[in-house]
């Protein structure tokens, strides 16, 4: 990178710090990365899972989950494009 020192980059976030962004039509909604709960509340879950084997979601909303996340990476891997759920 021209003008810059060797080994220096530099990162910019444009929607902000930790957290989620989500995008809602013209909205733009960002979770609170100071928000006092953190993963506890996850974390209960995930060792309740463990301990019992039923899962706090429905098997249909993770499905749909992993089709996102799918979609995304289809979408980054083509430079933004939209990419349909499947």
């Amino acid at each position: 990178m021209e003008g810059r020192p060797p080994g220096r980059r530099s990162r910019v976030r444009p929607y902000g710090s930790y957290g989620a962004v989500v995008f809602k039509g013209k909205e733009t909604l960002q979770s609170n990365p100071k928000a006092a709960t953190g993963y506890r509340p996850m974390l209960v879950e995930i060792v309740k899972f463990f301990e019992t084997g039923a899962a706090p979601v429905a098997i249909e909303d993770s499905i749909e989950i992993f089709a996102f996340m799918d979609a995304a990476l289809r979408s980054k891997q083509a430079g933004g494009r939209p990419a349909p759920l499947r």
